[in-house]
């Protein structure tokens, strides 16, 4: 089960998507629930599907730093069903954070501008709640103020 959690304006969405397929009967429906617990429903208790393998929850407001279960139920076409839960997803409502910004031209060390044309750059990034998954930088001819 892959399960994102998608924040914007203090609102909080969550996303679920699996795949899961009955080679013996073809599936009849699936059900959800999301909760803070290995199969819990205290954020929405089982719902129905249909027949779609993915499904969403918006306008939630959920506590940063908790952690967040979805369970996909699967009922095949013979009477059977089976019960997933997904891996826990941490909530992470707040940015990396990115600090020690540092600018060479390998004698001086500045925090502003250079220049030189052959710069090094340094920084600390980190994300004590879920990891950096990637950084990225840029470099740029202009001064710009915000």
């Amino acid at each position: 089960i892959h399960v994102e959690v998608v924040t914007h304006n203090n609102a909080s969405s969550v996303l679920a998507s699996w795949m899961i397929n009955d080679p013996d009967s073809s599936i009849q429906k699936y059900m959800w629930s999301i909760g803070y617990v290995e199969g819990g429903g205290q954020i929405q208790a089982l719902q129905s599907t249909h027949i779609k393998d993915h499904s969403e929850l918006n306008g939630l407001s959920l506590q940063h730093g908790n952690q967040l279960f979805v369970t996909v139920v699967a009922y095949n076409k013979a009477g059977g069903h089976a019960r997933f839960i997904s891996q826990p997803k941490i909530i992470d409502i707040t940015a990396p954070s990115i600090c020690c910004i540092e600018i060479s031209d390998g004698t001086t060390v500045r925090t502003n501008y250079i220049t030189s044309t052959d710069i090094s750059l340094r920084w600390e990034a980190d994300d004590p709640e879920t990891g950096l998954q990637q950084c990225e930088y840029a470099i740029g001819k202009y001064l710009c103020y915000f």
